[in-house]
């Protein structure tokens, strides 16, 4: 995982929103998703990090799904539930990645 600060207001720079010096961590794991890999990807910087965001995921033919492992849902619990202080840590992630395959993920 790669992490990253965005706060424009610190740097002097005009800022507004409802989410002011917020602290992203972008979640990228190996392909194949391997589960160790996605839970530490999930839970990196747990204290540090705001909102998790992932971008990327398995490949997907477009028609199935893949449940996360055992690794990955625990860390899933354990950012949702202890992160920033016992607050939860938000996770979003990106729908579509069976573009190559034709699928379609407009809403």
């Amino acid at each position: 995982g790669v992490g990253a600060d965005v706060d424009a207001a610190a740097a002097g720079h005009c800022q507004v929103g409802v989410a002011p010096r917020t602290r992203f961590g972008f979640v990228k794991t190996p392909a194949p998703q391997v589960d160790a890999d996605e839970a530490t990807a999930l839970t990196w910087h747990l204290a540090d990090v705001d909102v998790y965001v992932s971008m990327s995921g398995p490949t997907d033919n477009g028609v199935s799904f893949a449940d996360a492992g055992p690794l990955a849902k625990a860390a899933f619990v354990e950012a949702t539930t202890n992160g920033r202080g016992g607050l939860g840590v938000p996770i979003v992630w990106a729908a579509g990645n069976g573009g190559d395959k034709g699928d379609s993920c407009e809403y």
